[in-house]
């Protein structure tokens, strides 16, 4: 089977085909790992605890615990015993409690083990994580939770997933490593079209738009940029007349989804701020 998200949903779909099946809800799924006794950890939502699942489906229960020092639990990862499991534990902003944990099923106890603010793996005694853009290894523990040696370097210019600043790696039990690698460059350009599906010009330089909205007097645009070095977004807007872009938010928190006022005096966000 494989696991994915979809529709506000953690769904299964068996690897020769038929329909997927859905094992409960997930409003915005930010990654899950899958154990041999069919349980599944996963994160629900931007923020919160990770939960648990049967992979036969029911109501999801937290597996970890947030609070002050842990805003947000993503991309966990089973170690082999299938009890304990990485996970990467971050608040909305710079903080040393930011990093990599390691939990268990049986309890909410979690412990830090790499102040490092990364995706993570683990295979053949080595933790894998992304220091910016050079997946590293370092030799770790799986019985004791240690880490030993030093870091050092198994692949460069590794790339960022622009929707989640997640590295876009991944590794199987025995130790092969697939990953996507190159330079990391926009992958979207804001384009003007006429009614006839002509391209008409381009706006701005290409990068990792999202939501663009038109403002009602047709003079500016508004959209989210993605920043891959920071792993997060802001609100930028256009001047359509000059093609110049103008910061409208600065927090080290996503912000995307604006929305101009009628009068286009004021602008309405999402964002992960608490």
């Amino acid at each position: 089977m494989i696991g994915f998200f979809a529709g506000g949903k953690l769904k299964k779909i068996d690897v020769t085909g038929g329909p997927p099946q859905t094992v409960c809800d997930a409003i915005n799924g930010r990654g899950g790992t899958w154990n041999r006794d069919d349980v599944i950890i996963f994160a629900p939502n931007l923020s919160g605890p990770l939960h648990r699942v049967s992979a036969a489906g029911g109501t999801s229960t937290p597996v970890t615990k947030v609070d002050s020092t842990s805003f947000s639990h993503r991309w966990p990862y089973f170690l082999p015993d299938g009890h304990h499991f990485l996970y990467r534990g971050t608040l909305p902003a710079a903080n040393e409690n930011n990093g990599i944990y390691v939990g268990s099923l049986e309890s909410t106890e979690q412990r830090l083990i790499m102040r490092k603010n990364a995706s993570v793996a683990f295979a053949s005694g080595l933790l894998l994580f992304a220091r910016d853009t050079t997946l590293m290894a370092q030799s770790f523990d799986e019985n004791n939770f240690g880490l030993k040696g030093e870091p050092f370097p198994i692949a460069q210019q590794l790339q960022l997933d622009p929707t989640g600043g997640r590295a876009i790696f991944s590794v199987s039990d025995n130790g092969i490593l697939a990953l996507q690698s190159g330079i990391m460059r926009g992958n979207g350009q804001l384009i003007w079209f006429d009614r006839n599906g002509k391209q008409i010009s381009d706006i701005g330089e290409s990068g990792f738009y999202g939501q663009p909205r038109l403002s009602n007097d047709n003079q500016k645009i508004a959209t989210s940029i993605f920043e891959p070095q920071l792993a997060s977004s802001d609100i930028w807007i256009y001047e359509l007349a000059r093609n110049v872009p103008t910061r409208f938010t600065f927090d080290p928190n996503f912000d995307g989804d604006p929305l101009w006022s009628a009068d286009g005096k004021q602008i309405v966000f999402g964002s992960e701020r608490v």
